[in-house]
């Protein structure tokens, strides 16, 4: 059956035997209808967002290779402790994530007393990690 002559999309693939069977059916229901081309569509989004993942775990693998050392500046006089600072980690790593479809924001908020501080990592191909 071509995708011209179906009901489903045609970039959603070639329809199985039993979708071809119900969409040539003389007593369509729509309903059925309407939920197999939802469950087409969300199946098609899933594989689109495995691939994302995998793209993005891909090029975060090949980004990390390419990270500067980073410089500890940072002093913690309480705790007598030094530590990287945030714009020392963003210098180390910015160009090798940049070249590689990468970019990334900041939630930041107030619980309480404390900072809480989020980094989103987004990947061009779609896929996003936060932390």
């Amino acid at each position: 059956m071509s995708a011209e002559n179906s009901l489903a999309p045609a970039n959603y693939g070639e329809l199985t035997a039993f979708e071809e069977k119900l969409f040539l059916s003389n007593d369509v229901d729509l309903e059925r209808v309407r939920l197999v081309l939802q469950m087409r569509k969300d199946e098609a989004a899933h594989a689109r967002a495995l691939e994302a993942e995998s793209i993005f775990r891909d090029c975060f693998s090949e980004a990390r290779k390419s990270f500067k050392p980073v410089a500890i500046k940072g002093k913690n006089k309480s705790l007598d402790s030094e530590y990287a600072k945030l714009e020392d980690i963003q210098d180390a790593i910015d160009a090798a994530l940049t070249e590689r479809g990468f970019f990334y924001d900041w939630d930041i908020k107030t619980v309480g007393e404390e900072l809480e501080v989020t980094c989103n990592l987004y990947h061009k191909d779609g896929h996003t990690k936060s932390r």
